[in-house]
């Protein structure tokens, strides 16, 4: 009995998970249900480690209503199919010749959506409210 659930936790922890895709999409205000924060620079990142915003992510444009939508095919390591792995996710935008943090969480497992509206005006980069939805279908 203990030799089977041992072969069993081997083969769940050598088995490749399934690849699925990731959706980060949101909006940008310049102030709450204000006007739309148009042509910025969006910058998301995930890591399973601590990043700044400067290090290589998912990079897209606000359009005119602020809207911004980023996608990737999220391709979870071996270890996921025994453990959750928790990730440092970041959202950025730029603001001329830098990257600055709107949002950052540590969330496991990966989600298959992440959904914010953050506000952008007033409050400045370091204090800029985000509402955030994560979650996860499967």
């Amino acid at each position: 009995m203990l030799v089977a659930g041992l072969v069993t936790a081997g083969l769940v922890a050598c088995s490749n998970p399934t690849p699925y895709p990731q959706t980060i999409s949101g909006v940008l205000l310049q102030t709450p249900g204000g006007r739309p924060a148009e042509s910025v620079r969006v910058r998301f990142i995930s890591s399973t480690q601590s990043a700044d915003c400067e290090t290589q992510g998912l990079d897209g444009v606000t359009d005119s209503e602020g809207r911004f939508q980023l996608s990737h095919l999220y391709q979870p390591s071996p270890i996921e199919a025994a453990v959750v792995v928790v990730h440092q996710y970041r959202l950025c935008i730029s603001t001329g010749s830098r990257w600055e943090k709107l949002w950052a969480e540590r969330i496991g497992p990966a989600p298959e959506v992440l959904e914010f509206e953050c506000f952008i005006g007033r409050w400045g980069i370091d204090s800029a409210p985000c509402q955030v939805w994560h979650h996860r279908a499967t």
